[in-house]
C-alpha cells in the first residue's frame, strides 16, 4: 500500500514535471515567437527610419545646392545693380558737367556778344583816320 502510494505519487510528480516541461517549452517558444515578431517589426521600423533619414539628407543636400545657386544669383544681381547704380551716378556727373559747360559757354557767348557790340559801337563813334 505504501509502495502503491509512493508509485502513484511518483507518477503524478512525473506527470506534473512533464506538464511543467511542456508549459516551459511552450512559454519559451512563445517568447521566441514574440521576440522574432518584435525584431521583424523593429527592423522594419529601423529600416523605415533609415530610409527617411536618407531622404532627408538628400533633400538637405539638394536644398543646400539650390541655396548656393540662389546666393550666387543674388550676388550676381547685386553686383549688376551696383554697377548700374554707379553708371547712373556717372551719367549724373556727366549731366552736371554738361550743364556746367553749357553755362560757361553761355557766359562766353554773352561776353563775346558784349565785346562785339562794344567794338561796333566804338568803331561807329570813331571814324577811321587815314592819312
Amino acid at each position: 500500500m505504501l509502495s502503491d502510494i509512493y508509485k502513484a505519487q511518483q507518477a503524478r510528480r512525473l506527470e506534473h514535471r512533464r506538464v511543467l516541461d511542456s508549459a516551459k517549452a511552450d512559454a519559451i517558444a512563445s517568447a521566441e515567437k514574440v521576440n522574432r515578431t518584435l525584431m521583424v517589426t523593429l527592423n522594419r521600423d529601423v529600416q523605415q527610419v533609415h530610409s527617411n533619414q536618407q531622404r532627408l539628407e538628400n533633400s538637405a543636400r539638394v536644398l543646400q545646392e539650390e541655396t548656393s545657386k540662389f546666393l550666387k544669383g543674388t550676388n550676381k544681381w547685386l553686383k549688376t545693380l551696383t554697377e548700374m547704380n554707379e553708371a547712373l551716378k556717372q551719367i549724373g556727373d556727366v549731366d552736371a558737367w554738361a550743364e556746367n559747360i553749357e553755362s560757361q559757354l553761355s557766359n562766353i557767348t554773352t561776353s563775346l556778344e558784349y565785346i562785339a557790340k562794344v567794338e561796333r559801337t566804338s568803331s561807329v563813334s570813331t571814324p577811321d583816320r587815314k592819312s
